[in-house]
């Protein structure tokens, strides 16, 4: 199964998101939307967004419980069953390298995970138990310090 490789990002302009192909030009990120504009009669360009680098996010291929897509920098609540009652976790969404299992058996990974200040998972597709509540350029208050 293919996953769809995309990337979400915040314009420089409006500081909305923005959704579609990430291109870095010379030292400058920008998306690339599907949507074309014509530059001279019959020649047609993509639209080529200004974005701010730092929030530039891709799309982890998953959905959540509610089928909203899962990017890198979303907060997501974990719900975590726990002496009989359901906990819900706000957790961060990342690409990179991480550390499974825990003890002698834990090895370093690279893949999509999920982590807060004291635990990190692997992202999976039990989408569930995930849900997107925010993202961490907009709704930092989420992640309890």
């Amino acid at each position: 199964m293919t996953r769809e490789i995309k990337f979400r990002a915040q314009r420089e302009d409006t500081k909305e998101w923005v959704y579609g192909y990430l291109v870095r030009y010379y030292n400058k990120f920008y998306i690339c939307t599907d949507e074309r504009r014509e530059v001279e009669p019959g020649e047609f360009s993509f639209q080529r967004i200004d974005v701010i680098s730092e929030t530039i996010g891709e799309y982890t291929g998953l959905k959540d419980k509610n089928n909203k897509e899962i990017y890198e920098g979303d907060i997501t609540l974990l719900h975590f069953e726990e002496e009989d009652e359901i906990k819900p976790i706000p957790m961060i969404v990342k690409f990179g390298k991480f550390n499974t299992g825990g003890g002698t058996n834990s090895e370093q990974v690279y893949g999509w995970y999920i982590f807060d200040k004291e635990v990190v998972y692997s992202l999976d597709n039990e989408i569930d138990i995930y849900e997107v509540i925010g993202d961490i350029y907009k709704n930092p208050e989420l992640i309890k310090g």
